[in-house]
């Protein structure tokens, strides 16, 4: 169904420490609490580059934004808290990728896709997006997890940045490149 990624294939320091701080957490207490999550030594950086989708509306398409960093705020030009995924992104992405936000939502799994965003003042970047289930639900819900954490690349530049430079305004339009399902190197 889609590619496989492993901890060392993310080259973003906070993405690859924020995913191994998921599995450390996820070894002690498959629920993946949120407040664990966030209390991690890079929680600075992981929250001023995510978006924390809340799946209690029971559909990807109606998941409302609960929480926004302060890098992709200032990237979008707005804050998104309190928007759903179909207001905020184009609707061709939003078919694209619900699929899989459902697969990371349903089977409690990490993913990582890799995103070509073009906003509305036609600058163009390559974005990699690190998905994480969180707060595992009891059986018999819509997903298995309650939140899905984005985390992003950095989007003001740096070391990390993609190279395209930095972008801003909102999305016009959002094509997914490649999905990939994490799998745990002690597998």
């Amino acid at each position: 169904m889609h590619d496989v990624f492993r901890l060392d294939d993310l080259t973003n320091d906070t993405q690859h420490y924020a995913l191994s701080h998921w599995t450390s957490i996820a070894r002690r207490n498959p629920a993946v609490p949120l407040a664990d999550m966030m209390a991690c030594r890079q929680a600075a950086e992981t929250a001023d580059n995510c978006i924390l989708f809340n799946l209690e509306a029971g559909s990807i398409r109606d998941a409302r934004v609960e929480k926004v960093g302060a890098g992709v705020m200032a990237s979008l030009t707005f804050d998104p808290a309190g928007m759903t995924l179909s207001k905020l992104m184009p609707p061709d992405y939003v078919a694209d990728i619900i699929p899989a936000y459902a697969f990371c939502a349903g089977s409690f799994r990490p993913m990582s896709s890799l995103d070509e965003v073009t906003h509305i003042n036609g600058a163009v970047a390559l974005v990699r997006r690190l998905i994480l289930p969180l707060e595992r639900q009891p059986p018999g819900g819509a997903f298995a997890a309650r939140y899905l954490l984005m985390i992003y690349d950095k989007l003001s530049g740096g070391p990390d940045q993609t190279g395209m430079g930095p972008c801003a305004g909102p999305v016009r339009s959002n094509r997914t490149l490649s999905v990939a399902v994490f799998r745990d190197g002690r597998a």
